[in-house]
Order: structure tokens, then C-alpha cells, then sequence
């Protein structure tokens, strides 16, 4: 994570406790929305939700396999 605290998985799961079948770890504030990579930034999340804002604050954009779809289109 150069340089950031080291996030390892049994760290997060003493810290955060373990998780339920609906839900995630993520970070509040989201990374996406300046927040930063850090243990205390970590919270268990509801699944559902947390990935439909991800979802919005993400930009549209297609995969990297996806760069070149022409071929792809039906004649």
C-alpha cells in the first residue's frame, strides 16, 4: 500500500469483527471520495448497500478487455 499502515485480514477482523453473510468491510469516507487507507477508516458494511453508492460515485467506464469491441459487432 506504499507507505499506508499494513491492512492485513486478520487485523481487520480483530478490529472490525467478523462479518455477517450480508455484509463487507469497506472504508467511510469511500476512496473513491478522497477517503484514505487506514484501519480506522475500515467498517463493516450491509453488502447491498454499500455497493449500489459505490456504484454511483464511480465513473462509467468499460473494462480494459473491452477496448477494442468492433469486432464484436454483429454484420
Amino acid at each position: 500500500m506504499g507507505g499506508a499502515e499494513e491492512l492485513s485480514f486478520d487485523r481487520v477482523v480483530s478490529t472490525c469483527g467478523h462479518l455477517m453473510a450480508d455484509e463487507m468491510y469497506g472504508f467511510e469516507p469511500v476512496l473513491v471520495c478522497g477517503g484514505e487507507v487506514a484501519i480506522g477508516n475500515l467498517r463493516r458494511l450491509k453488502l447491498q448497500p454499500h455497493l449500489h453508492m459505490l456504484r454511483e460515485f464511480a465513473a462509467l467506464a468499460f473494462p480494459r478487455y473491452a477496448n477494442n469491441v468492433k469486432p464484436l459487432a454483429r454484420k
